[in-house]
């Protein structure tokens, strides 16, 4: 286990103190007033992504023609008539008196619903602990708000990623800054939302290539003149850390890239972390996201991505910076919930408490799993590793209906019994099965095989199984980042066993890949013998 040590620099009271967690606002949490025409109204739900005019009001000052439009994705959106999220512009549709104008300091800044983090703090906290690490972060408080006279509760008040926000975090207010949109890579059509030269993506597009440069090394160098590596290290080690599966390296989602005019190269910046600590996921997975994935494929870079594990790790796996942004932020959020009525604020207490708990829990895995080693590669004894003599790894997997699996000596007509795994269609007479096995490979060609054996095969009941079933059989499948291939499928009619075989080549230093036997049918069984079952690489 790794023995956490926390600098001076990551005490309680450097959270505490705000000077890096600026939370936006001092004193009572204030009340926003959003004031619509029925046309502008009528728009928005029409089109909730296209600016309106509204008035603005925060109790001491009302501002007029404040532009206005709904915010989020498939989890947190909301339609007008609902609880929206908004993101409001205080200059997009202002007159020329009112051009320089701000609210609180902002120009550009989101209202989130925060549907998807009912204690409102998931944001504050994860920035808080990015901005610790180096990393540029948006500054996050609280609001009221009431809609057309309509009471919607709290809110997340996010500032815009504009220029006054380059300017502050990175003293850059001439930066291109991309949205990485949603569910979208950075090989994707990224919407520029600032910046003075070609929107021509061609940052992006060096970004991309270097990162499939089949050249390894040649990859890594251009890498590093495209891109801050070493802040990227910290901003995936920390999405991993605060269980932030809905970001850029876990789910191609919810990032921004800052492309700096100093020296041209991409940072990423943090975005929509409502879903904090939500699994508990591995420092050293394989990754969903281009970048990411190069970085955690790659010896050499994963090295390094394991350093910056090394140096962050205290800012989550030691709970108490992150329990002092509680601390910081629940008193203003008790005055406002009592505000609102004993039950409101009786019920926030309790989501409070529920959040201290899993920050300590998720400290308490991280410093069990700080040091785990990366999973073996597979070995091999002249060019061949076999996997089916042992029961170890291989797992089961129902894709649809309700199989019966087993392992277990079956007696054939002549010689010894043989050692199989079996898959046998339930009584829904439907299914699609598998036994799986995850391995991990080096750069290579492989051909997985295996001699397997299907009988009393049916096509089911059409009426349980409709469209689940296309074919009937059993085959094998090689399934991973860069491989998706099939055997051929073996039906009853084979009448006997068969060894296939599946061709497949991966091209990163390390990469996981699951092997399995697959099984489709409305009855029967399928049997695979284990002594069989191997992986053979090609020299």
């Amino acid at each position: 286990m790794l023995r956490v040590v926390v600098s001076i620099l990551l005490t309680t009271a450097f959270f505490a103190r705000g000077a890096f967690a600026d939370d936006l606002f001092e004193g009572a949490i204030p009340t926003l007033r959003i004031v619509l025409t029925e046309a502008a109204s009528q728009s928005l739900r029409e089109d909730a992504r296209r600016y309106v005019g509204a008035t603005l009001t925060d109790g001491e000052t009302a501002y007029a023609d404040v532009a206005v439009r709904l915010k989020g994705s498939a989890g947190s959106f909301r339609d007008l008539d609902d609880r929206p999220a908004f993101t409001v512009h205080m200059r997009r549709f202002a007159g020329r008196e009112a051009r320089d104008r701000d609210w609180r300091g902002l120009i550009k800044f989101h209202l989130n619903n925060s549907v998807q983090d009912e204690s409102l703090l998931h944001e504050a906290i994860a920035y808080d602990v990015f901005r610790v690490a180096g990393i540029a972060a948006p500054r996050v408080g609280h609001a009221r708000v009431f809609l057309d006279g309509r009471d919607l509760g709290l809110y997340v008040v996010k500032e815009g990623a504009d220029k006054r926000f380059l300017r502050r975090a990175f003293a850059d207010e001439g930066a291109t800054l991309y949205d990485g949109g949603f569910l979208t890579d950075i090989d994707g059509e990224l919407e520029r939302d600032e910046g003075s030269g070609p929107d021509d993506r061609a940052a992006l597009t060096a970004i991309v290539e270097a990162a499939r440069d089949p050249d390894r090394a040649r990859g890594r160098e251009r890498l590093e003149a495209l891109v801050d590596l070493e802040s990227f290290f910290r901003f995936v080690a920390l999405e991993r850390m605060l269980g932030h599966w809905d970001g850029y390296a876990n789910g191609t989602n919810n990032y921004r890239i800052v492309i700096r005019t100093s020296d041209g190269k991409a940072v990423f910046v943090p975005h929509g972390l409502d879903q904090l600590l939500m699994d508990d996921l591995g420092l050293y997975d394989d990754a969903a996201s281009l970048l990411a994935d190069r970085v955690l494929s790659d010896d050499v870079l994963r090295s390094r991505y394991r350093a910056a594990v090394r140096s962050a790790l205290p800012l989550v796996a030691d709970p108490r910076g992150m329990l002092a942004t509680v601390d910081r932020s629940t008193p203003r959020l008790d005055a406002a919930f009592v505000a609102i009525g004993p039950e409101a604020a009786e019920a926030q207490r309790e989501r409070v408490a529920d959040l201290r708990r899993r920050i300590e829990e998720r400290a308490a895995r991280l410093r069990e799993r700080a040091d785990e080693p990366d999973p073996p590669l597979l070995a091999f004894d002249r060019g061949r590793a076999d996997l089916g003599r042992s029961s170890d790894g291989w797992y089961e997997v129902r894709e649809f209906g309700d199989a019966v699996f087993a392992a277990f000596a079956l007696r054939e007509p002549e010689g010894e019994p043989l050692q199989v795994l079996a898959i046998t269609s339930g009584p829904s007479h439907g299914t699609r099965a598998w036994w799986r096995r995850a391995v991990v490979l080096p750069a290579g060609r492989y051909r997985f095989v295996a001699r397997v054996r299907a009988s009393d095969l049916g096509p089911g009941d059409p009426g349980a199984v409709g469209d689940a079933l296309p074919e009937i059989g059993v085959r094998l499948r090689a399934l991973g980042r860069e491989c998706d291939a099939a055997s051929a499928w073996v039906d009853a009619a084979n009448d006997g066993w068969s060894t296939l075989s599946v061709p497949f080549e991966i091209a990163a230093d390390r990469r996981s890949v699951e092997l399995g036997v697959e099984f489709a049918s409305g009855a029967g069984h399928a049997y695979v013998d284990r002594a069989s079952v191997r992986v053979e690489r090609e020299e």
